[in-house]
């Protein structure tokens, strides 16, 4: 019977000491034990770069940082390109070939020259839009489903719902918590950055754990939003769906996704707000409590009330972060203007659906709102 073990140690191919792999640099002579890995890494890294593929580089790059001694002289070469990677990355040029494109000058003046569909049609260029994203990411964003801890931590949640409120809504409360958790896991991935499959709790929610710190505050809100720009998507999809087949529990789905993905930016604890307050300066906090707070008065006035006392509580709470909170040393635009973005979509996902919901019910008397 032959053994599969893998060999804890090897000759070091300078002097033929014998040294453990778990080792970095050879205790005799002090050459690197993983020599030959290290360069592999730096052909796989460089080639990706030239293609485009500034994700696979960046965590290629820090695969090789693992396996350096932590005083190597090479650490500071590689170090250097991971940060530049990182803000690239943060800059948006994270596409294959999005970046080029972004920058040619034909195409930056054209979206000048729309006005307020240029900020928009920026801002989606620059954190790509959901779909492209399900596609792009669609092998990782099904690889949640084959743990064993997702799967029945989900069993559990579904479980526990369906109970209360039927199989339907279950199932689609699931996917959408699901999907905002990836969006953490998609994003910390694009950083180079491991991440665990979602773990589902009742009456909670799910949460996924990042297998490293991290330090830069731009990449931290980043992928902290990442959670509710997948949320919105999939409320969103919801909500589609359900003007093409008029169920209104689809409806009902649609406004309860959007609504807990707002109550997630609220910047407090551990929840996605907070991450995403970490990159804002007090200016730029200060500039999203006002707007949040200019949204509510419009949906007083509107007279809708599904997410107004939501929003105040953001607003609120926003106001509160940016007086006594820690705030970042340089201005995020990017992510002032991504913040908002999602406030106001989310809210006004979950007015129109919740409204959709209640409308059905209130004509059939409080029955009929299931498929």
């Amino acid at each position: 019977m032959t053994s599969s073990a893998r060999p804890q140690a090897a000759s070091c191919a300078t002097c033929g000491v014998e040294v453990p792999l778990a080792l970095r640099a050879c205790p005799s002579c002090g050459s690197l034990v993983h020599a030959a890995e290290l360069t592999r890494l730096a052909g796989v890294a460089q080639e990706a770069e030239r293609q485009g593929d500034l994700s696979a580089a960046l965590t290629t790059w820090k695969a090789a940082l693992d396996l350096l001694p932590p005083r190597a002289p090479q650490r500071a070469a590689i170090d250097a390109r991971v940060t530049a990677l990182q803000d690239r990355l943060v800059g948006g040029a994270g596409a294959k070939d999005g970046g080029a494109r972004a920058k040619q000058p034909g195409v930056r003046e054209t979206w000048r020259s729309k006005g307020a569909l240029a900020a928009l049609g920026a801002l989606l260029i620059k954190f790509k839009t959901i779909l492209f994203l399900v596609l792009a990411k669609a092998k990782l964003v099904l690889l949640g489903l084959t743990k064993l801890k997702t799967l029945l931590s989900m069993v559990a949640f579904f479980g526990v719902y369906w109970t209360m409120y039927g199989w339907k809504f279950a199932a689609g409360f699931v996917v959408s918590i699901y999907l905002h958790e990836m969006g953490h896991v998609v994003a910390a991935r694009r950083f180079g950055l491991k991440a665990s499959a979602p773990v589902f709790i009742p009456f909670i929610g799910a949460f996924i754990l990042l297998k490293e710190r991290v330090t830069d505050v731009r990449i931290n809100a980043r992928i902290g939003l990442a959670g509710p720009v997948w949320g919105l998507g999939t409320a969103l999809a919801f909500y589609i769906a359900y003007l093409a087949t008029g169920v209104p529990l689809i409806a009902a789905i649609a406004g309860v996704g959007a609504w807990i993905n707002i109550f997630n930016l609220i910047p407090v604890w551990t929840l996605d707000g907070a991450r995403g307050f970490t990159s804002l300066t007090r200016v730029d906090r200060w500039s999203v409590a006002v707007a949040l707070g200019a949204i509510t008065v419009v949906l007083h006035y509107k007279g809708d009330a599904h997410a107004q006392g939501l929003l105040m509580l953001l607003a609120g709470v926003t106001a509160l972060m940016a007086a006594i909170g820690k705030p970042a040393e340089k201005s995020d635009k990017p992510m002032v203007a991504l913040y908002l973005f999602l406030a106001g979509s989310l809210a006004a996902i979950t007015a129109v659906s919740m409204a959709a919901a209640a409308s059905h019910v209130g004509a059939t008397g409080g029955a009929g709102a299931g498929f």
